[in-house]
């Protein structure tokens, strides 16, 4: 029998186990952490269908917008063809297709603009706190899409250290750029092609190019303009394009080299995306890097002054037209190394971190171009291949302050290291020159 103290110690110890009221406690808290990791999951599956919802809304519109401005669907038909498009892009595997409709369209023709509001219905997996088990979700988005006309220049190296695999690299992405411009494009869109090395074949142009004494060159071949116009898109009938005989090239020490040309001419605007494809096919490497001279070219491609000397279907539209943009696409694989522009060093402008005299006139170029509001983009390819660390530091800087400043998280120059990246870089180029944008 136990004893009465043996009683009171065993009473003592009840009243102070405490092990049930921890039973009991995690019995609440694991009720409310279940709640609330319920809610965290419909929650986090909420975000997903309302952002996938949101780019098939998004993409949608953009297409709808395209067919619009392209011809290929009329303003009745709109909202019929946002539909269709919308049930295209959903991620069916969040969403479900029968519970998702344009619960509102707009189709403004004041702003050329479409607008429309999506909803779905969410089936929620936790119900919990008197919440309905199938929330709607909606979002809204628009996209324009006026008659916006597209001037683009492409000025591409073809010098010799493009031998080999990287001339075929360039070809397949200039291409694939001209069948994004064109091709897949607003139907508003030229593109004019330079091809450059030690100078440029202007090809039918070379009329408007004189030698050094003012008299008719001996071929097509041109290098800077030299005179008052140097850094000007003034008309040819004004001051002529200049053909010197040599070019001073720089590597390490300065060499005179008679001026070899691209076998390419210079192809101005078109939207004949065959005859520009051709075109490229037939690039082909010589001599040294003078971009001074193929973004001299690339300029005048796109220079209403340039009116009456180039073919009529190739005539640039003024700067400054409504719905009009002007491009200009400078691509090189190394910095700038000869020049032809009979100019003392001194005299033309320097720039912080740029030494080379012909990468000095490019931006002189670069500037001059950029103040008639012509957006201007750059692509260094395979700029590691450079032996000095230096020049290739030259070259980078270069290109990042020819390009124009970027606007927020845009990017105008990119550095391509290899064939693919090089190719992407001219299709996203293409992207950001579309005419047809979100407007919210």
């Amino acid at each position: 029998m136990y004893s009465l103290t043996t009683l009171k110690n065993t009473a003592s110890r009840f009243a102070s186990d405490r092990s049930g009221n921890f039973a009991l406690t995690f019995a609440a808290a694991s009720t409310v952490l279940m709640l609330a990791a319920g809610l965290a999951v419909d929650f986090s599956h909420m975000l997903n269908v309302k952002t996938n919802l949101s780019q098939a809304l998004d993409s949608a519109l953009l297409s709808t917008a395209r067919e619009i401005a392209r011809g290929k669907v009329s303003e009745a038909d709109a909202q019929s063809k946002v539909e269709q498009f919308l049930a295209a892009n959903l991620n069916t595997n969040r969403i479900d297709p029968a519970a998702t409709h344009l619960a509102a369209f707009k189709l403004n023709t004041a702003t050329n603009s479409i607008s429309a509001t999506a909803t779905t219905a969410y089936k929620v997996a936790f119900p919990v706190f008197s919440v309905s088990p199938k929330q709607s979700i909606s979002v809204a988005s628009a996209a324009a899409y006026a008659e916006r006309a597209v001037e683009v220049s492409m000025v591409l190296d073809v010098t010799g250290s493009m031998a080999g695999t990287k001339i075929k690299e360039l070809k397949v992405a200039a291409k694939a750029a001209v069948s994004e411009f064109i091709d897949n494009g607003s139907g508003n869109t030229k593109v004019a092609i330079v091809p450059y090395s030690f100078g440029v074949n202007t090809g039918a142009l070379s009329k408007y190019v004189v030698d050094t004494k003012g008299k008719p060159a001996k071929d097509a071949c041109s290098t800077e303009r030299r005179g008052a116009e140097m850094f000007t898109d003034a008309s040819p009938a004004i001051a002529k394009a200049t053909r010197a005989d040599t070019i001073n090239y720089v590597d390490g020490k300065t060499y005179s080299y008679a001026v070899d040309c691209p076998a390419t001419p210079v192809q101005p605007l078109t939207k004949n995306s065959t005859a520009l494809k051709k075109m490229i096919d037939t690039l082909a490497p010589v001599g040294g890097t003078a971009g001074q001279i193929g973004l001299q070219w690339g300029w005048y491609m796109l220079s209403p002054n340039w009116n009456g000397a180039l073919p009529a279907a190739s005539e640039p539209a003024a700067y400054g037209t409504p719905n009009l943009d002007k491009y200009l696409i400078l691509m090189t694989d190394g910095m700038f190394n000869s020049e032809a522009s009979g100019l003392p060093g001194a005299s033309v402008p320097t720039y912080s971190g740029i030494s080379m005299l012909s990468g000095r006139l490019a931006m002189t170029y670069c500037e001059a171009i950029k103040a008639k509001k012509v957006k201007l983009f750059t692509i260094g390819f395979r700029l590691k291949d450079i032996g000095n660390a230096a020049q290739q530091k030259e070259a980078i800087r270069m290109l990042t302050d020819c390009a124009s400043t970027p606007s927020g998280s845009e990017v105008t120059f990119f550095n391509a290291e290899d064939g693919a990246q090089l190719t992407a870089a001219f299709k996203e180029i293409a992207k950001r020159v579309e005419r047809v944008s979100l407007v919210n």
